[in-house]
């Protein structure tokens, strides 16, 4: 696979610019052209909580097992992007 969701294989902090949650949704924004490769890196990565992706060109449609998991998805995402890391950092500077 492209990335694999237990590590830092590839450079997911560059694909995910936003998150946000509805429901069973997740709607992550990448920069153009990058929706596809990460949609098809979340298939691949063997996430149970993650039932399909659809992509267009600058944003991800990642749908949750779960009726109300769209949170939880977001929150994994935010790790597995990085961004969890940068808000820390973000904050620890300021």
């Amino acid at each position: 696979s492209l990335c694999d969701w237990s590590s830092d294989v590839c450079s997911s902090d560059l694909l995910i610019l936003s998150l946000e949650s509805s429901g069973n949704l997740a709607v992550v924004r990448t920069p153009p052209g990058g929706a596809q490769l990460l949609a098809s890196a979340l298939d691949h990565a063997g996430n149970k909580n993650i039932i399909g992706t659809i992509a267009g060109d600058d944003t991800v449609l990642v749908v949750s097992a779960k009726a109300t998991g769209g949170g939880e998805l977001a929150k994994e995402l935010r790790v597995f992007g990085g961004l969890e890391i940068k808000a820390s950092k973000r904050k620890r500077a300021e």
